[in-house]
């Protein structure tokens, strides 16, 4: 579907912890939906408003829910 690899080992703790951190992604894509802004980037952090620059603030809420839905994919898909 994604045409990603699965994951190599299997490991079910690799496995669990991809889950939790696709559900993490997904949640705080979620609250910046919710909130109207979200805050992106290591070291030079950006704040993303929706009222102000609506065109970044969904753009970088679309890339966060899409990494927390292929994590969530591949830990559930696992090895075949």
């Amino acid at each position: 579907m994604f045409g990603m690899e699965p994951l190599k080992d299997n490991q079910p703790w690799r496995r669990a912890l991809s889950v939790v951190l696709g559900v993490t992604f997904i949640i705080w894509g979620l609250v910046a939906i919710v909130q109207g802004h979200i805050t992106a980037f290591r070291h030079h952090s950006h704040t993303f408003y929706a009222t102000g620059e609506p065109s970044a603030f969904w753009l970088v809420v679309v890339i966060v829910i899409a990494l927390g839905i292929s994590c969530v994919y591949r830990g559930l898909r696992g090895r075949q």
